[in-house]
């Protein structure tokens, strides 16, 4: 039986994906973390549509829901990349909450 993510909503995956990333306030590095918008402006360079659709046909198929409501293996895996192309773009309200949660650390 394939594992189930929970880590994503995959109701309306799309309209999700610029939702903030609330648990980012429990992430064990971020009171590490140095200038978020210095790295999220070098990241954005850096993660380039390409690079997401060549990461994303590595996932292996035993880790895709195993839920045909979700289609299959391939229909899956152009969810994740919309969702990913998708949360390049702006608004980036998970790193406006990543840098609301660092506040609290310092």
């Amino acid at each position: 039986m394939a594992r189930r993510s929970t880590q994503h909503a995959w109701n309306h995956p799309l309209e999700r994906s610029h939702d903030p990333f609330p648990h980012i306030k429990d992430h064990v590095l971020l009171p590490l973390a140095g200038s978020l918008q210095e790295i999220q402006a070098k990241m954005l360079g850096r993660i380039t549509p390409e690079v997401i659709e060549r990461v994303v046909k590595l996932i292996p198929d035993s880790w895709l829901a195993d839920d045909a409501s979700l289609g299959g293996s391939d229909q899956q895996r152009n969810v994740y990349t919309g969702y990913l192309l998708r949360r390049l773009e702006p608004p980036h309200t998970f790193l406006e909450e990543a840098i609301r949660a660092r506040s609290l650390h310092l």
